[in-house]
């Protein structure tokens, strides 16, 4: 199936014009109709499309249009379902200028009405319950009594139990199992040194600065997209003869996704970006007030660097690390305030005659 369909082209996986969809839509509800049954679309993930955000926004508008000519037309039988990351949609919503209307999609008899005090149809799943975990649990092998009551005792996602079972191995000792227990955030940390253990030993290093540089790119410039090229412009030169085999070793071992195209990189999930993040603060943290407004600026365009940097707070005060943790805070908002005055000073010159 090409990703280069969309809507209902996508769906069926052949091309329909704009003209043939809507009777194609009438016919499919009228033979679900007959047989007494519907139609399910699903489209799950859309922000996991690995071929840029313009891709990710074209689907987004199509699949709307699409929710549009299935509330028309009244196809009762047919029901779409459409899932991204939250933050995903918003950036859709304000990128387009589209969101989700609620009479296509909730609960609406006699598609005429608008649902009372809704303006949008977007909703958060509801959490997996103890039952789903255990079964979940149970499904991925996850036998470790610490662990598992660690998870059902916390608000977890599937993927968070998917990538539980891959490092469970790796937890071996008293202190693993403890340290998850206290935080499961650790688990995330346990996955990303495994999958980084999975590299070649000769490529471990190469590999964490070919991430670090990832974020070198993001700070250092207003795109939202990581390119090859991104990567390069801030590795040392000195890394750029086993980059593209290094590279490949990250996407094997699932860390890093690429486009179709090769050209945009990507993480295979938010969570283990959240965490790379944090060990980059980590690992960068000596070089100052200046570093850190860079970190605190790529927080505030995603909340992917948002989670990272509250990762690096909390494990800064885990580790006793108050002084610096005391000495960023202070430092950074100094900094700010003495680079607002300055701003406020030029806007009052400005209106000077």
């Amino acid at each position: 199936m090409s990703m280069e369909k969309v809507g209902l082209s996508l769906f069926l996986d052949t091309e329909i014009n704009d003209n043939e969809e809507e009777l194609l839509l009438q016919n499919i509800d009228s033979s679900f109709s007959l047989r007494g049954g519907q139609l399910l679309l699903i489209f799950d993930g859309l922000n996991e499309i690995n071929d840029g955000l313009k891709l990710q926004q074209a689907h987004y508008c199509a699949l709307l249009a699409l929710a549009h000519k299935i509330f028309i037309n009244k196809c009762k039988n047919i029901k779409l379902v459409i899932t991204c990351r939250r933050n995903a949609y918003f950036n859709y919503m304000n990128s387009t200028s589209l969101h989700l209307n609620p009479m296509y999609f909730y609960s609406n008899n006699d598609y005429s009405q608008n649902i009372e005090g809704l303006d949008d149809a977007s909703y958060n799943l509801i959490p997996l319950d103890v039952r789903e975990k255990e079964n979940l649990l149970n499904s991925y092998k996850i036998l470790n009594p610490k662990v598992r009551e660690a998870i059902i005792n916390n608000t977890v996602p599937p993927y968070f139990i998917s990538i539980a079972s891959e490092i469970i191995g790796e937890i071996t000792n008293v202190e693993s199992e403890t340290k998850i227990a206290e935080n499961l955030n650790a688990i995330y940390d346990l996955f990303s040194k495994t999958m980084i253990a999975r590299i070649d030993k000769n490529k471990t290093n190469i590999a964490q600065k070919i991430i670090y540089a990832y974020f070198d790119y993001l700070i250092n410039s207003t795109d939202i997209e990581v390119t090859k090229f991104g990567i390069l412009e801030y590795l040392p030169k000195y890394y750029y003869q086993d980059f593209e085999d290094t590279l490949n070793a990250l996407i094997d071992v699932n860390i890093f996704l690429q486009s179709s195209d090769n050209r945009i990189i990507r993480f295979c999930h938010d969570k283990v970006e959240e965490n790379f993040f944090k060990e980059y603060i980590n690992e960068y943290e000596s070089k100052g007030i200046s570093f850190f407004i860079g970190v605190f600026n790529l927080s505030d365009r995603s909340f992917i660097y948002h989670n990272g940097l509250l990762f690096y707070f909390n494990e800064m005060l885990r580790n006793k690390k108050i002084d610096l943790y005391k000495k960023c805070f202070i430092n950074t908002f100094d900094e700010y305030v003495r680079v607002a005055q300055n701003d406020v000073g030029v806007i009052i010159n400005c209106d000077k005659p």
